[in-house]
């Protein structure tokens, strides 16, 4: 993705699910298995409906087409979200941390795979500040339930 891992310094301008999309979509073959994990699950299916022939099938892991939590969808309450950009623009690193010790939550090894999960982050570069903050304002505002 834009912004991220070895794309940190390919970011489009605006960032947003459009602009990303398509970035993401002339890098992929036609009829390919696309994986989609969290925001890029959103790029996944945004690729899905604006590209169905670049698809053979989807593989969404933690996504939703929704992420914020509304009266009629169960999800990440909105404050989580807000707080997370709010941090983010505090304590770059220390927010990075506590995102990435999420993606251990509910493992009957949280800490361990928190580190592995860390080690693992820190063999590319930090992602950019900008794909963070846009990326957590697509996660706040983006249905794509339709």
């Amino acid at each position: 993705m834009p912004g991220y891992g070895l794309n940190y310094q390919r970011l489009p301008i605006p960032y947003n699910l459009q602009i990303v999309t398509i970035a993401v979509a002339q890098h992929i073959p036609a009829n390919c298995i696309l994986i989609g994990w969290s925001l890029g699950g959103l790029v996944a299916q945004q690729i899905a409906h604006s590209y169905p022939e670049k698809l053979k099938q989807m593989v969404l892991i933690c996504s939703s087409p929704k992420f914020s939590k509304s009266a009629d969808w169960p999800s990440i309450v909105p404050k989580v979200l807000s707080f997370f950009t709010q941090q983010l623009n505090i304590d770059f690193s220390k927010t990075l941390e506590r995102f990435l010790a999420i993606q251990a939550m509910g493992s009957v090894n949280a800490r361990q795979d928190a580190k592995i999960i860390k080690k693992v982050g820190q063999q590319y570069p930090l992602p950019s500040l900008v794909a963070l903050a846009a990326g957590l304002n697509m996660l706040q505002s983006i249905d794509l339930r339709e």
